[in-house]
Formats: C-alpha cells, structure tokens, sequence
C-alpha cells in the first residue's frame, strides 16, 4: 500500500492573491493524495489569508522576510523530504495544473525509474498556446526532437531535454538528495538553470512529455518603484544571474571562471556599448561584474560544492539520503554548504 501522500505540492508565495486560490484548487482537485505545502515570503496582501480561509487543510508556513524564490522553496522542499515525500512537485503561485495531470506525471516517473524530474508541457496563456518563454529559452534548441516529431505527426510520449523552467517540475526525492536545493547565491533568476546544470553534470534525466499539459501564467505583482532606479537594480539583478549562471558550471577552473567575468562583464560591455550606446545595461553589467568579483571565493566553493552528491544547501539532519521508494538516513552524506 502507498504512503499516505507520495506527492509534496511545494508552492512558493509572494503576494500572489490573484492566482493562488486556481494555482491550490487545480492540485487539490486532480483526484492525487497529495500533500500541499505553501511557503509565502511575507507577502503584504491578502495571499496568506486566502490560504487560511479557503484551504484549511493546506500546509502554511509564513515566512518573516522575503527569502527569494530559491530559497523559499529549499524551505518547503527540505519540509517534504523529512515528511518522507516521494515526489516533490514544485509549483509557481500563477501556474495550474489540468485535471489530472499531476496522476499522469507521477505515473510516468513510476514506469521510468531513469528519470529524475519530468514536466509537463508549459502553455501560456492557456492550454492551447506554447508558453513563449518556455519555447524561446529551453524547447528552440533542447526540445528541437519534440519539434520536429511534431511536424511530422509522430509524436512520443517523453522526451529527454536539458530542463524546462522551474514553474511546475515533478522531481524524485532521491534527486534533490543527490544534487541538493536552490544555490542561495541566487535571489531572483538563473536559480532553476542553475540546478538543471548541477542536474545534467550528476548525469540526471529531464523528461518532458507533451502529451501533459499545465499552464503558466507568467504573472508577477505590481513592483512598488519605478523610474530608472528601479529599473537599473533589475538590470543588475539579472545581469549578475546571468554572469553568476556562467562561470559557476562545476566543470570550469578557478582560472578560466574568472576569465569569463573579464570576457563577458568587462570586455564584452564596453564592445556593445560602442555600438548600441545603451549606458544603463553597461553599467549594469559592469556593477554586477564587481558584485560577482567580491564574491568570487564564496562562488568557487559553491561551484566545487555541485561536483559532489548530495543534498546540498537544504535544511535536513545529518546523514539524509534515499533508498528505493523511501526517505531515510544514512551516513557519510554532507547536507549543507562549507
């Protein structure tokens, strides 16, 4: 007999009122035992509320302060794996699930045991549209069999990619127990490319299977500023994901990460700014490239860190791992940062 949930639903918050009561109901109401875990990063609407009242039954951690994306879901993550979760569905706050793909996803990782982490298709703005992002960054060159399968009417019903973005991801425990958590050195983007690029050096399966669809809706809240103040911190904030996402692959050297900082935040800027002249992405490239230079050490033991197996960067005791369908401790297993 299965346990009583194989399935943790761990879904971040952060003032999400307009879309998690459709985000809740569309994994309650998918007919799977299910555990649902919301963490809210002190959101300052009415999204914890609306989880009190409408969903007694869910599992509400508030946070006291806004931990970031990574970071908040390594919370519910690292919850789920000592509650003895099988599978981990990790779930954005303005995407839903179909009826009854949450059943089929599992399904598909119980006859796979290869696999470490699936997805379903990711449609925005409904179910009958590609998420443009999704097919822009991920499906244009990691999906390009399932493309062209497609156009020749033959469709399989999985296929192995290098990821998807993290909005819904059904992952097996034992995954996150081999290659760990969210790097905290990410607050907002590049954290989901980052595991897949720790997932993909751990020889670790990605399964996308088209036949399953979901949505997401690509909806954040309102930003309190605006102006070029706030919008030269986003540039920085993704500009340095995007420098940060670059040197920390664990096959890279000291020496040759941090040649790329010099290539691509300090030479690369200067080159495009002779021709574009856009003085608000040079500057913020370039004080992103000092961030990641002040950090470089903290950086490198991160980077030799996601060579080794284990689950890193989450908050489990001592000695955690996995065996067969269940969750249980062993020795010799690191479970934090150095």
């Amino acid at each position: 007999m299965r346990p009583q949930f194989e399935v943790a639903v761990v879904i971040v918050t952060y003032n999400g009122s307009p879309w998690i009561k459709a985000c809740l109901d569309s994994v309650i109401s998918d007919g799977s035992e299910v555990r649902v875990m919301v963490i809210d990063n002190a959101s300052t609407d009415d999204t914890a509320n609306i989880i009190r009242r409408d969903f007694p039954d869910v599992d509400l951690v508030e946070l006291t302060e806004n931990l970031g994306f990574g970071l908040g879901n390594n919370v519910g993550i690292s919850k789920a794996l000592r509650e003895g979760a099988k599978y981990i569905l990790l779930l954005n706050q303005d995407a839903f699930m179909l009826p009854g793909s949450l059943e089929s996803l599992r399904r598909h990782m119980e006859m796979n045991a290869h696999v470490g982490i699936c997805s379903p298709l990711q449609c925005s703005p409904d179910a009958h549209h590609i998420d443009p992002g999704t097919y822009r960054y991920y499906m244009s060159e990691g999906g390009i069999d399932m493309l062209q399968d497609s156009l020749l009417g033959q469709i399989k019903e999985s296929y192995r990619t290098p990821g998807l973005n993290a909005a819904i991801w059904l992952v097996r425990s034992e995954t996150f127990l081999q290659v760990g958590g969210f790097d905290p050195l990410y607050f907002m983007y590049g954290e989901d490319d980052d595991l897949l690029e720790r997932m993909q050096y751990h020889d670790i399966w990605f399964s996308l299977l088209p036949a399953i669809v979901a949505v997401h809706l690509r909806q954040s809240p309102p930003g309190r500023r605006t102006g070029w103040r706030s919008e030269f911190k986003r540039r920085v904030s993704r500009s340095r994901a995007s420098l940060l996402k670059l040197i920390k692959n664990p096959g890279y050297s000291a020496p040759y990460a941090a040649a790329l900082i010099v290539a691509h935040g300090v030479i690369r800027p200067v080159a495009d700014l002779v021709v574009d002249r856009q003085w608000l992405s040079f500057a913020a490239v370039w004080v992103a490239s000092l961030q990641l230079a002040t950090e470089f050490r903290q950086i490198r033991r991160h980077t030799v860190l996601s060579r080794l197996r284990g689950p890193h960067f989450l908050d489990l005791p001592d000695g955690f791992a996995a065996t067969g369908s269940a969750v249980e401790p062993v020795v010799g297993i690191s479970t934090r940062a150095p």
